[in-house]
């Protein structure tokens, strides 16, 4: 050992004389790659590009499989706009390392603007499974959330290693992916978190807004309000307390929030819509296409206000105006979701993604399927349909399609499985929730149901008869004050008489201990066929459909009083005879069916 140190302490010496021997200059050894690398790094964060380039430039030609020089040489053209430059040092960074997130990700948005899609999304895909910095993760996590691919989003945002550097955006991203999900808890908690380690007031504000979306209006109106308080001139906590009222019936209280906010913001499109949605209600039809109009040139593209636009045109009788509406706000939905000409498959057993694009053969036959499907012709479609998904079992619009052709042939049970799977595939399909609603509730599903329509409200929240499955999926579920609020919305905005819609309504009125409501609708419907009869006539039905036989047995009575001895008194008396019977009263029954006897030899029956 001894000799080892004297060795080295030889060595010491020897080299500290080549470096000071006189007549000798004493040359400083090159800065280390990782602080050129650092240094260039300061250069980019201060958007100076050209001196970030050239250190880079510089340590390449000294180490010219230096990765990470590599990998930030690419970014640095990516963020320059010279794309097609930026392949070639990222293509030799994923030589050395294959994986790297980092590399995938910049190799990815310069693929985007030089070359096919199928071959970007290639790197994309794989850049979610590789190593990269945090916020490399995210914008990954943002790209992969507005795609659809949630599962995905959340694994590359759990994989950030602090999450506190992004702060309220990390929190909201992956609320909302849980959210989408379908793990309200999940994303409430994420939320609750965020609230406790930065109480500001956009974390309660996002708090407050998945409360809302959760039915908790009472808990969401606590954090809205505590948003307001730190930021008092908040227009988006307004617009969410504005509605927390409206659910709640409140409307005055609703169209007086929805004021402060266009005092506030004079060009709050959603503002100024909701009042005209309120004006509509209330029948101020003029005032309502005013507001909804002044919506509409605020943003052009805000579906709602056409949709609703097109909701007065059709009470007002101006059909044409109002298919133009409804046409538009159409378009717009289907403009929001994800471009026709390029769609997500998942691979049900690897569950890889991969986009499926115009020119794929299993796309053309889908497209067979689908023109075959409008026609009418249901055998080709579905010969088409199974032939994409035994093809491509990942394709969701197919599986969908497919499970839409089987709603169509009455066979539920297959079509619940098909609209089940697409919405597993891609949970972004509002089509498949609103079938499946209606599919479920059929099959007498009725809590499975009531999800699937909620959640196709949330995706396309002006789907027509929307509220009128809702509302026969709540009156099954006995939660008629809800029920009610559904099938009057629904009758609203029918263009049409909907005897089903109003059957369904007396029966939620029925329940409510509210008997004017009932009453008041019965009128309303015998004013449009007939008189004071039919109203008891109606009524009558209803409180029977609902079990309330002794109600049922006060208005055949009056039937029976003012029809006297004609066809439809002989009928309320025959039914007062069953009811009798069903409440055990026979003596009555029996009073009844003698009347109903002398009735009808007195006609000659």
């Amino acid at each position: 050992m001894p000799s080892l140190s004297l060795r080295r302490t030889s060595s010491l010496l020897i080299l500290a004389g080549l470096l000071f021997w006189p007549g000798q200059r004493a040359y400083p050894s090159p800065p280390p790659s990782s602080d050129r690398l650092g240094e260039a790094r300061t250069a980019l964060a201060r958007g100076d590009f050209s001196q970030a380039r050239s250190v880079l430039e510089h340590l390449l030609k000294q180490e010219p499989k230096n990765a990470g020089a590599l990998i930030l040489l690419g970014r640095i053209l990516v963020e320059s706009g010279r794309h097609g430059e930026a392949a070639s040092p990222l293509e030799s960074a994923l030589k050395r390392v294959p994986e790297s997130g980092e590399a995938l990700f910049w190799l990815w948005r310069a693929r985007e603007k030089t070359g096919p899609p199928e071959e970007s999304d290639r790197y994309f895909f794989r850049a979610l499974k590789g190593e990269a910095t945090d916020h490399v993760l995210y914008e990954l996590a943002e790209e992969a959330y507005g795609r659809g691919l949630y599962r995905e989003a959340i694994q590359a945002l759990r994989r950030i290693r602090d999450p506190d550097q992004l702060d309220q955006p990390h929190a909201n991203l992956l609320a909302a992916c849980l959210h989408a999900r379908g793990d309200v808890q999940g994303a409430l908690d994420v939320l609750r978190e965020a609230v406790g380690r930065t109480p500001n007031g956009q974390t309660h504000f996002s708090l407050g807004s998945y409360l809302f979306k959760a039915g908790r209006f009472e808990e969401a109106a606590k954090h809205l309000r505590r948003s307001l308080d730190l930021f008092p001139n908040s227009a988006n906590s307004r617009f969410y307390l504005a509605k927390i009222s409206e659910s709640e019936g409140d409307l005055g209280r609703a169209e007086e929030i929805y004021r402060e906010i266009v005092n506030l913001r004079p060009n709050h499109a959603h503002a100024h819509a909701a009042l005209g949605r309120l004006a509509l209600k209330d029948g101020r039809f003029q005032q309502a296409e005013e507001l909804l109009k002044h919506s509409i040139r605020l943003d052009p593209d805000y579906r709602q206000a056409h949709y609703t636009l097109g909701l007065l045109y059709n009470q007002i009788g101006e059909s044409e105006k109002a298919r133009e509406e409804l046409q538009k706000s159409e378009e717009l939905r289907l403009a929001a979701a994800k471009p026709a000409e390029r769609l997500l498959i998942r691979d049900t057993g690897t569950d890889e993604v991969r986009t499926l694009d115009s020119d794929n053969p299993v796309f053309q036959t889908f497209r067979r399927g689908v023109e075959a499907h409008k026609k009418g012709d249901h055998a080709q479609a579905e010969a088409a349909y199974l032939e994409v998904v035994q093809k491509a079992p990942g394709f969701a619009e197919a599986q969908m399609n497919l499970g839409l052709l089987l709603h169509d042939r009455n066979r539920l049970d297959a079509a619940i499985k098909r609209l089940r799977t697409a919405i597993r595939l891609d949970r972004r399909l509002p089509t498949a929730h609103y079938f499946l609603g209606m599919d479920l509730y059929l099959t007498s599903q009725f809590e499975s149901a009531l999800s699937s329509l909620q959640k196709a409200r949330e995706l396309a929240p002006g789907t027509p008869q929307l509220s009128y499955w809702l509302g026969l999926t709540l009156l099954a579920l006995d939660r008629y004050q809800e029920a009610a609020k559904e099938l009057e919305s629904h009758l609203r905005q029918a263009p049409k008489d909907t005897p089903d819609a109003n059957r369904a309504l007396l029966v939620a009125y029925a329940q409510i201990p509210d008997p004017d409501a009932l009453w008041r609708r019965a009128k309303l419907l015998a004013g449009m066929r007939g008189g004071k009869s039919l109203a008891h006539q109606i009524a009558a039905r209803a409180y029977l459909d609902a079990g309330r036989r002794k109600d049922t047995v006060t208005h055949l009575k009056e039937v029976v009083r003012l029809e006297r001895s004609s066809a439809t008194a002989m009928q309320a008396l025959a039914a007062l005879v069953d009811v009798y019977r069903q409440l055990g009263m026979s003596r009555e029954a029996e009073a009844a069916r003698e009347t109903l006897t002398e009735m009808q030899e007195g006609s000659g029956k």
